[in-house]
Order: structure tokens, then C-alpha cells, then sequence
């Protein structure tokens, strides 16, 4: 039976986007729960952005259409 993981993502990648576009944790995961309610937590956020834990392909794909980037710039292949 093949393993599934959730995408390796590059966190520092994921931080400078969020910065680029001057927005903070909260201001992103608000904005991704009015496309995928319920928001994401700030918390949460930083989790990704410190690569102690892995979004799910659907939420890295939610976060990265706040951040007008495609999920594959934030991807650790990236």
C-alpha cells in the first residue's frame, strides 16, 4: 500500500510572499476562510512557515491564491 504525505513546502518562501504582499498571519487566514471557511489560524501559519507541520495540498493551494503565488514557488522542489 503506497504512503501519502502532504507536500514538503519551503517555509521561508511561504514567509517572504506573505511579506511581499505586507500582510500579517491573521490578515492571510482570514482571507483564506472567506474562500475556505473556517479561517486559518495565525498559529497555524507560522506552524507552516517554521516547517513544523505540513498544510494539507487543498489549504497550501487556499494560502497560496490569498498570496496571488502558485503553490509549486512554495514547494520544497521549488
Amino acid at each position: 500500500m503506497p504512503t501519502w504525505r502532504y507536500p514538503e513546502i519551503n517555509g521561508d518562501r511561504l514567509r517572504e510572499a506573505r511579506v511581499s504582499k505586507g500582510m500579517t498571519l491573521q490578515e492571510v487566514g482570514e482571507q483564506c476562510g472567506q474562500i475556505m471557511p473556517p479561517p486559518i489560524h495565525s498559529r497555524n501559519l507560522s506552524q507552516y512557515e517554521l516547517g513544523a507541520v505540513r498544510p494539507s495540498p487543498y489549504r497550501l493551494r487556499v494560502i497560496c491564491q490569498v498570496l496571488g503565488i502558485e503553490p509549486d514557488e512554495v514547494t520544497a522542489a521549488a
